[in-house]
């Protein structure tokens, strides 16, 4: 890693360091399992959360979710997360839909796909006792506000993504997309 990659990468997790202490996302000896979609922001999540297990002093494990919408892609996903985990030594949660005899509707809505998954979270989380981080950014959290504005919502609805919500935690609620990708391109992912 070059040593200006180096650097961006030492900014972004002390800024993430502190974004997890400000908001009291970790305690020692937690369990955290990382969500992880395969996607970037959900990869970036995990790495972070490995490469400062330590520092946190937390148990670092992961959960992927395949609704049975996307066929083949998904199950590269799959494969891709188990890779990664199977490599660095994560213990990995597979939920599969349709092994899990789930139906799919005909036409699933991304409602009925968040439905699907945060079930699964809060039946591992409380299996498991565990929390779980998802991988939620800046991004993220600026179109759930301006969705909510624009439906009407009430001042409740402006505060957007809480960094914690019970078992559920986002360490990366206040990150860029842009510093994602320059953290993931200076780990060559």
């Amino acid at each position: 890693m070059s040593s200006d990659a180096e650097k961006t990468v030492q900014c972004i997790e002390e800024t993430l360091l502190a974004y997890c202490r400000q908001q009291g996302l970790f305690k020692s000896g937690d369990r955290v399992i990382a969500a992880c979609s395969g996607g970037a922001d959900s990869m970036a999540l995990l790495l972070f959360l490995l490469r400062h297990r330590r520092t946190l002093e937390i148990e670092v494990l992961a959960t992927h979710v395949n609704h049975g919408i996307r066929g083949e892609t998904a199950r590269r996903d799959a494969d891709f997360v188990a890779d990664f985990c199977r490599r660095n030594g994560v213990e990995l949660f597979l939920y599969d839909a349709v092994q899990e005899g789930i139906e799919v509707p005909p036409r699933p809505s991304e409602d009925w796909a968040r439905g699907l998954r945060y079930g699964w979270f809060d039946e591992l989380a409380a299996r498991e006792e565990a929390v779980i981080a998802t991988a939620h950014t800046m991004s993220d959290q600026a179109e759930t506000v301006l969705f909510r504005m624009a439906r009407g919502t009430g001042l409740r609805g402006l505060t957007g993504i809480p960094a914690r919500r019970g078992r559920i935690v986002r360490p990366l609620l206040q990150t860029p997309r842009r510093d994602i990708e320059e953290y993931l391109t200076a780990h060559g992912i």
